[in-house]
């Protein structure tokens, strides 16, 4: 929904921001459009867009037509010369081409880092420090009659809901080298990297475990020995369970929850077995996780069986954490992804010339970086109802 408050309360005087906020942080991007005819500083538009964003408008269009509503007060707040606000294909024009979404990020990143590190420290002292590596593509980016558009790589902390930093995947790659290159330039030191079965790949846990961090992969027919062997590991346990023995080195952890119209039940059965054998680097453990959903008439919705790898040693994470884990990494589905494309209607945003999508797509992870872990459709209506709430997470520090 695209929310356009016609008395928007905003202070009389220019803004005041402090100088390690995200508006001071957006003053600092290049602009490269040529000096002839431009009429608005890219800076305050970008200002713009995010206090927009916040309050619920989240196409171009939308906006557009919010700064026009708002045209006096806005001026005013950000001591524009021009008393007027631009057309909406002047916006469009701006993220498909005065913007380099790497350069925003780039900018935007230590503001949202410090975020993060804020957040952390109001944790549990238990809560894991984790980043997950997922990709996404943009839907709204891919021309007609082809299937491929722009597609981003994310590093996220799903515990503190920001997104650390994130890449466009080159469609004459995958995103393998990319996370590899996006790992080098985060600190992983004390960190648990998540990722699914596409980059269950030995140079990546290498490269982890040298910087001082742990993995924790899934395994699938990518890996083809090593999930055959994992496989093979847990069927023997199983039917040694079954005649009545135990293997000593076998540990599970199980839970069920009812939530949602479904009731959900998953195990987690690690081992150690094949640490010596298997010819994964910096091997710790292998798991196994069987998942079993029920609708709430008992009716059976899915059943899975999942394998992994993991360098966190017994000691460091037994199958309770190594299954907290797990669902922590399934937390940039549901608390980055959905929320981008349910909420800020990134996919029914159609952006497919040079790197407008992107743009867009870095607006929307500072927009879900500064909300948190809220409901982000609650917190835009509580924004658009007091905007003075949302100019405060723009102009003050993390």
């Amino acid at each position: 929904m695209d929310y356009t408050n016609f008395t928007l309360a905003l202070p009389a005087n220019p803004i005041q921001f402090d100088p390690t906020s995200l508006y001071a942080a957006l003053l600092t991007i290049p602009d490269h459009r040529k000096r002839r005819g431009v009429r608005y500083p890219l800076a305050p538009m970008l200002f713009i867009a995010i206090f927009a964003k916040l309050l619920g408008c989240q196409k171009p269009r939308a906006i557009a037509h919010f700064a026009q509503l708002h045209a006096a007060q806005l001026c005013d707040l950000l001591q524009l010369e021009r008393s007027i606000m631009p057309h909406h294909t002047t916006w469009s024009r701006w993220f498909k081409d005065a913007i380099d979404d790497e350069e925003l990020y780039e900018v935007c990143a230590p503001f949202l880092r410090q975020i993060s590190a804020e957040r952390r420290q109001q944790l549990a002292p238990d809560t894991p420090a984790q980043l997950t590596i997922d990709g996404k593509t943009l839907r709204g980016t891919i021309p007609a009659g082809q299937t491929q558009g722009d597609h981003l790589l994310s590093i996220y902390d799903p515990h503190t809901a920001v997104v650390i930093i994130q890449q466009q995947v080159d469609t004459k790659t995958n995103e393998i080298p990319v996370a590899q290159e996006l790992l080098g330039q985060v600190e992983l030191h004390g960190k648990i990297v998540t990722a699914d079965a596409m980059h269950t790949q030995a140079k990546t846990a290498r490269q982890i475990v040298a910087a001082g961090g742990d993995y924790l992969f899934t395994v699938k027919g990518n890996q083809w020995q090593l999930a055959q062997d994992i496989s093979f590991l847990f069927t023997a346990e199983s039917a040694a369970w079954q005649q009545g023995s135990t293997w000593v080195d076998f540990l599970s952890y199980s839970t069920m929850e009812k939530g949602h119209g479904r009731i959900e039940w998953r195990k987690l059965t690690c081992s150690t077995m094949l640490n010596q054998y298997a010819g994964f680097p910096e091997l710790g453990q292998v798991f196994m996780v069987e998942r079993v959903c029920w609708r709430s008439d008992g009716s059976l919705l899915r059943q899975e069986t999942r394998y992994g790898v993991t360098s966190l040693s017994r000691a460091e994470a037994g199958p309770a954490r190594l299954l907290e884990l797990l669902r922590g990494h399934w937390l940039i589905e549901n608390g980055l992804h959905w929320r981008r494309d349910l909420v800020l209607n990134e996919d029914g945003t159609r952006m497919k010339r040079n790197s407008g999508g992107a743009v867009l797509a870095t607006l929307n992870n500072v927009v879900i970086s500064l909300v948190g872990r809220r409901n982000l459709a609650a917190a835009i209506s509580e924004y658009n109802a007091r905007p003075t709430f949302a100019l405060a997470l723009l102009t003050s520090s993390p």
